[in-house]
């Protein structure tokens, strides 16, 4: 302090102003840089204090494989569907994916006279391949046989039916004495295998006496019985 002031008292008096503007720039230039130094301290951030993430990162994203949809081509646009029973115009029939079981009724030209449509659901979709059967009235109130489309070899030959006779009555009801293998078929519950066990026991038997010796037929018992005994007639 004694040398500043000693200082001080050998210059002139311009000489003391230059000093004094320049301690005085010193002392602002020295103050900045503290405030600055000061104002980036305060915003470290300590180690235990979570920052805020600068951007988000996004993992990979895949195609979600599992969620596709099958091409138009994979889609089964129509279905063919074997209609028989108590229509007037049986036989096999094409249309639109997602038709049900009157749709299949009216390409048929339509039930019958005899036709019981209270027995089957009318509003069910029908499933490709299927074969519907439409029982007449009179006959028990169950759903119209539905089967999957098959392809099997070609069994024994049935006998050879009596001229005149029909193995398919006009009521609808199967004469199981003279039915071929595609009338069996077409019964409830009967398929193409089990259709042959019938037509070789009436080969190898004989003829049926009445409805309830098909039950003798490897493969009957009264559940199968109780579908078919009121499609069924012997003459």
């Amino acid at each position: 302090m004694k040398l500043f002031t000693f200082i001080m008292m050998d210059l002139s008096q311009n000489e003391k102003k230059a000093l004094i503007l320049i301690i005085f720039f010193l002392l602002l230039g020295g103050g900045v840089r503290l405030y600055s130094a000061f104002s980036v301290r305060t915003n470290i951030i300590p180690l235990n204090q979570k920052s805020e993430p600068v951007s988000t990162l996004h993992p990979l994203e895949f195609p979600d494989y599992s969620r596709e949809t099958p091409t138009p081509s994979e889609e089964k646009k129509e279905i063919v569907s074997h209609v028989c029973g108590a229509v007037k115009a049986a036989g096999l029939y094409t249309l639109p994916a997602g038709s049900r079981v009157k749709d299949f009724i009216d390409a048929a030209g339509g039930p019958s006279k005899d036709a019981d449509l209270e027995a089957i659901n009318l509003a069910r979709h029908v499933q490709d391949g299927e074969k519907l059967f439409i029982p007449a009235t009179g006959l028990s109130g169950t759903t119209p046989f539905v089967s999957p489309e098959v392809s099997f070899t070609e069994g024994p030959e049935p006998k050879a039916i009596t001229p005149g006779v029909s193995p398919t009555r006009t009521d609808g009801r199967v004469n199981i004495n003279t039915a071929t293998l595609a009338d069996l078929d077409s019964l409830p519950g009967i398929g193409p295998v089990m259709a042959e066990r019938i037509i070789e026991y009436r080969k190898t038997k004989g003829a049926f006496n009445t409805p309830d010796d098909i039950k003798n037929v490897d493969g009957i018992g009264e559940k199968t019985f109780d579908k078919i005994k009121d499609y069924i007639v012997v003459e």
